[in-house]
């Protein structure tokens, strides 16, 4: 071979090394970090599609399934009225709107609606029949109507509304929330909590209403999607307490097709010790887009350029607002849990990934978060062994907190239960009523007619109430409520 051979040999090799090298360098940049696809994805949010073309405006209504479709979402969250149901065939108005959504679903793209109340003018059976493929995970009495999703690093909650007008089912909403490990929350329901232009909404019943929107405050939730008032609006609601990281925005997206509403500020409902702040307002068609990176929000406001529908619709970005959410999460105790004292309990938490936090600040507090006490500074872990103190309450919490950044922090999300042995009446004290009930049970055993199980407290459990239930008891003799 010649020396000019060897070099054109070369040179091919070095080409096609090069070729390989590039190809690979492409298709790894394109696939991105391996766990990429979990970290970044979106969805989008509107309600209120009705109109006249059998109960559905389906020249908005097909503009948004092509932005669905457009923007490769992972889900639409449809926040009720789907329909007008102005007639009694709300099955078939439900189905021309599944007609008119079907490019969403031919993409495989999920969608998760919530009834407003036009559909609650149809009957339950109707809607459970149209949309028999939504979760079935909701209260008895509500199944497909409400409803919970966990997608990728969030809990998604669906609120039926109507079952009890006015009103969620907040006790199993709040097991929904104790028990999630996301860090992220998107709820979403059709009324508004606080009064827009719609005198019904949540605010109807105000103590209710309170105490579901600290449920989401609780649970690490910045947001509320709903529709009802046919405008796009975007309230700042403060909480008073000082901190407006923790607020909730209450995001009014009724912008599906319906026609519009007049509205303008003051917000004149019942808002109880809550102060809401007009951010944006809109007489637009349009929807909310939301993206996520790791624990990054954007929300941002997507406006049909025209109300005039002789004109195609084009959607463009008008007012974002953003948030992070919390990188640590309590896991237990979050509320529910009995715990004896005495015992170890075993604590455990989660900090996401990407976060350094090198120790953490735990903390309890006996009476529903008044005041609190230091369990101990230590490594984050993830998990700790907390020996139980002597004490007796139904109100305890757990604080964790990064210790050198005491923002980050989480709180048990309900109420936890310390029961010291020998509060047998119970009333979260030990004191002369519990030693009224152990001396009924004196020197008795299981098989005699005043044994009280609750008294059988001595390590060796023999089922006999004596001296030694007597010595656990008087270790315990006057603690109670702090």
């Amino acid at each position: 071979m010649s020396g000019h051979e060897r070099n054109l040999k070369g040179t091919t090799l070095r080409i096609e090394t090069l070729s390989i090298a590039a190809w690979m360098f492409m298709l790894l940049a394109a696939a991105g970090p391996a766990n990429s696809a979990q970290r970044s994805w979106k969805f989008i949010v509107v309600g209120d599609s009705q109109g006249f073309d059998n109960g559905v405006n389906t020249t908005i209504l097909s503009e948004l399934a092509s932005e669905v479709v457009g923007h490769r979402a992972d889900f639409l969250l449809f926040c009720g009225d789907l329909v007008s149901c102005y007639c009694s065939d709300l099955e078939n108005e439900l189905r021309a709107w599944r007609s008119t959504m079907q490019p969403v679903y031919d993409a495989n793209i999920p969608i998760y609606p919530c009834r407003g109340n036009h559909e609650s003018w149809g009957t339950v059976a109707a809607w459970q029949s149209v949309f028999s493929d939504l979760p079935d995970n909701g209260p008895p009495g509500e199944k497909h109507m409400t409803y919970s999703v966990t997608h990728r690093n969030a809990l998604i909650v669906a609120l039926d509304e109507y079952v009890d007008p006015h009103r969620v089912n907040q006790a199993w909403l709040d097991t929904q929330l104790a028990k999630s490990t996301e860090p992220l929350l998107f709820v979403f329901g059709h009324e508004p909590a606080f009064h827009a232009f719609h005198l019904d909404c949540l605010d109807d019943y105000v103590a209710e209403r309170d105490i579901f929107w600290n449920s989401i405050k609780k649970a690490g939730g910045r947001t509320y999607f709903c529709g009802h008032d046919h405008f796009f609006d975007h309230a700042h609601v403060d909480d008073g307490d000082g901190n407006p990281h923790d607020d909730i925005h209450q995001y009014i997206i009724g912008t599906g097709g319906a026609a519009f509403y007049p509205f303008s500020p003051p917000y004149e409902g019942d808002n109880s010790h809550y102060r809401l702040e007009q951010l944006h307002h809109a007489k637009r068609h349009g929807y909310v887009l939301v993206e996520i990176e790791d624990l990054r929000v954007n929300l941002t406001w997507m406006q049909r350029e025209t109300n005039d529908l002789e004109h195609t619709g084009t959607y463009e970005p008008n007012e974002v607002w953003s948030f992070s959410a919390q990188p640590l999460m309590l896991l237990s105790p979050n509320g529910g849990e009995n715990i004896v004292a005495g015992s170890v309990f075993s604590m455990a938490w989660k900090t996401y990934e990407g976060v350094i936090i090198e120790d953490v600040l735990i903390e309890y507090s006996t009476n529903d978060g008044r005041n609190w006490n230091c369990i101990g500074a230590v490594a984050n872990t993830g998990s700790y062994d907390w020996p139980i103190p002597a004490i007796n309450s139904n109100q305890c919490l757990v604080r964790i907190a990064d210790l050198n950044e005491p923002a980050i922090s989480d709180i048990s999300y309900r109420t936890f239960r310390i029961v010291c042995p020998g509060d047998f009446e119970p009333d979260g004290d030990v004191d002369f009523g519990d030693f009224a009930v152990l001396a009924q049970s004196w020197k008795t055993t299981v098989a005699q007619p005043n044994y009280h199980p609750q008294c059988d407290i001595s390590e060796t459990n023999d089922d006999l109430i004596d001296y030694c239930d007597l010595s656990v008891f008087a270790g315990y003799w006057l603690t109670g409520k702090k």
